[in-house]
């Protein structure tokens, strides 16, 4: 399970990536609809929302569960559903990114793809997230579920993990800006030849 807060101003970008071409996943807007995607042995299914987007705040989950189905939230409510044909099989060689994904792409999109936004509140969980549990999660925001693998929150303007794992990342290009809950960090689309987003470690 994978959450953010977004706001965005342009209809294009990844709001979170994690691995490339082989393995991976990933939540971004494309034309200004949300799409999660998965790469499960090379192979990639998107499940996308049919609503735009673009302005405000919204909150995005993608989860993968054990049984290859995937699912979209966007403010609480399932706006896609899906069939991967495979799991995530092996850890992806790509580093998380939020922002933007300035390896080897994980969705059918061109590298780094920056998001042109803000994004707030990150969460990734390796668990199965219930419906009644995103939806509790935007309407009170309650935690998901306990033991995520990575929280970051912004608030302090950097890209540290407030999880028991304390993953730490680094701000690259992006600044500290207004966010859904103290502060968030907001990236620009990338003139060529340069990348804005945050960086996870693996």
């Amino acid at each position: 399970t994978v959450e953010a807060w977004v706001t965005a101003t342009k209809p294009n970008g990844v709001i979170a990536a994690r691995g490339g071409p082989a393995q991976g996943f990933a939540i971004s807007l494309s034309k200004g609809r949300p799409v999660f995607d998965v790469r499960s042995d090379g192979r990639l299914t998107s499940v996308a929302g049919t609503k735009r987007i673009i302005g405000g705040w919204h909150h995005v989950v993608g989860v993968l569960g054990g049984d290859k189905t995937m699912r979209l939230y966007v403010d609480g409510q399932l706006v896609g559903e899906g069939k991967s044909p495979g799991l995530i099989t092996s850890d992806p060689a790509q580093s998380l990114e939020v922002g933007g994904d300035a390896g080897s792409a994980v969705g059918n999109y061109d590298s780094p793809n920056t998001l042109t936004g803000v994004v707030d509140e990150f969460r990734l969980y390796f668990a199965e997230a219930t419906e009644q549990q995103v939806a509790a999660r935007f309407n009170d925001q309650a935690e998901l579920m306990d033991d995520p693998i990575l929280v970051v929150t912004f608030d302090d303007g950097s890209a540290r993990d407030l999880s028991l794992n304390r993953i730490n990342g680094n701000i690259v290009n992006g600044k500290p800006a207004k966010g859904k809950s103290g502060r968030g960090i907001r990236f620009a689309a990338a003139k060529k030849g340069r990348n804005k987003n945050a960086r996870q470690g693996n």
